[in-house]
């Protein structure tokens, strides 16, 4: 049968061909179309529909009227019937936009939502052939509201394939003739639930930033151009919850910091969702960075280095002093071992940058308990003193970094705990000292 599996225009004379039938036998006409309308065959149904709508003794309001129940029955096919026709250029296209025009004015909530739905149903390019321009072109702000509401809902229904909504949402914002149409479907989308779907467009989103970084990354700072107001909280949000997801993967998440604090349309945003991230619990995720910052060395050096270099540069005071905390870490890793740890300190010394870090984490860990680790660090130092001598005494030199406390300061409590300590043992040397373990 032609109605079957035909094209739409092939549909379309079928159903010309059914009223034919039934300006002389109405009955049995209208006794194929029920049975096709209530039949399990969509192609069989969608010409029954394209039949009743293109009868030529319909009445315009008549016409609406049908298509808003219909709307409410079948959405998909009534919109498919309604779109196919217009694009068919069909003698009665004209009838159809006007019937279709009327239906947009006078639908109610539910209507106006089944049509959206139903159009969002169907494939882009049959929207886009005459539908979308027709009603972009007449001017009228509620054929602008459901071009948008299809938009909308159809990214909507994307969301759980979030590559497929990122690839398609960069393709559409890099067509300035939509822009507004798709600035207003995002900012309906954007609202918070129930009124929108916010939480779905985020999770759509932050799900592309590990493997679509690149489309995330366009599409955000399009976005920004746009509505520098409304899209740049979205980018700061999307980025902390995308380098959120990459705090297992210290590799990844360095590569993307770096990137993103490089490039000059990516660093404001990039230091942003960092300090957000960077916040402590629960606010943020301090102490996973942190942990995933102080893994990085051991696996690409080079990489994590030059991003605590960018970090310094950030200009952003809770992204700057990522760099102190993760030293202060490095340096706490290893004072449990004096000789290993004034190799440390003496290494990152050397680094002129990174010095008065070094020298504010020093200080730091010559307070006295409990808001420093002093017993640790004269331990740690007093061990190596007894066979690094002269390294050791340099650096207690400087005293700008030394927290002064106690009769002897720390020098002296350095290098008694030394001297005991090559006689005896190092806990003999502690006793004495008065060390907190």
């Amino acid at each position: 049968m032609a109605a079957r599996g035909g094209r739409p225009a092939t549909r379309i004379n079928v159903a010309e061909a059914l009223n034919e039938a039934r300006v002389s036998d109405e009955k049995s006409a209208l006794d194929l179309i029920a049975t096709w309308m209530s039949g399990e065959d969509a192609d069989c149904r969608w010409t029954a529909m394209c039949g009743l709508f293109l009868w030529r003794r319909l009445k315009a309001e008549e016409r609406a009227r049908l298509a808003a129940g219909f709307l409410g029955w079948d959405a998909p096919t009534t919109a498919s019937v309604l779109v196919e026709v217009i694009n068919e250029k069909h003698e009665r296209t004209t009838v159809f936009w006007d019937g279709l025009a009327r239906l947009v004015r006078e639908a109610d909530g539910a209507t106006r939502e089944a049509l959206v739905s139903g159009l969002a149903a169907l494939p882009q390019a049959s929207l886009e052939e005459r539908l979308l321009p027709l009603l972009r072109a007449a001017g009228d702000t509620q054929f602008e509201e459901v071009a948008v509401g299809v938009r909308a809902e159809r990214w909507r229904r994307m969301f759980a394939a979030p590559a497929e909504f990122i690839s398609d949402l960069r393709r559409e914002v890099q067509q300035e003739s939509v822009s507004a149409e798709v600035y207003n479907a995002l900012t309906a989308l954007l609202r918070p639930e129930p009124w929108g779907h916010r939480g779905e467009l985020f999770g759509a989103l932050v799900g592309c930033f590990i493997d679509q970084r690149a489309s995330v990354d366009d599409v955000l700072t399009r976005l920004k151009a746009v509505a520098p107001s409304m899209f740049e909280q979205v980018s700061v949000e999307v980025r902390r919850e995308g380098l959120g997801q990459l705090l297992d993967a210290p590799q990844e998440l360095v590569a993307a910091l770096s990137e993103g604090l490089t490039r000059a349309e990516l660093a404001h945003d990039t230091g942003e969702a960092l300090a957000a991230l960077a916040q402590p619990e629960p606010h943020g995720r301090r102490d996973g960075l942190l942990r995933a910052l102080a893994l990085a060395p051991a696996l690409a050096p080079a990489p994590a280095f030059a991003l605590l270099q960018q970090f310094r540069a950030s200009g952003v005071p809770a992204v700057s002093q990522l760099a102190y905390e993760l030293n202060l870490r490095s340096l706490e890793a290893d004072i449990a071992d004096g000789g290993r740890f004034l190799s440390r300190v003496n290494e990152m010394l050397r680094y002129a940058p990174q010095r008065d870090e070094v020298l504010q984490a020093l200080r730091h860990l010559s307070t006295p308990e409990p808001q420093g680790r002093r017993g640790a660090l004269v331990r740690a130092l007093g061990t190596a003193r007894v066979t690094r001598r002269a390294e050791v005494d340099a650096l207690l030199q400087d005293r700008s970094w030394q927290w002064e406390s106690g009769l002897l300061g720390l020098g002296n409590e350095v290098k008694l705990f030394s001297f005991i300590c090559s006689i005896f043992s190092a806990d003999v040397a502690g006793a004495v000292v008065g060390l907190v373990s």
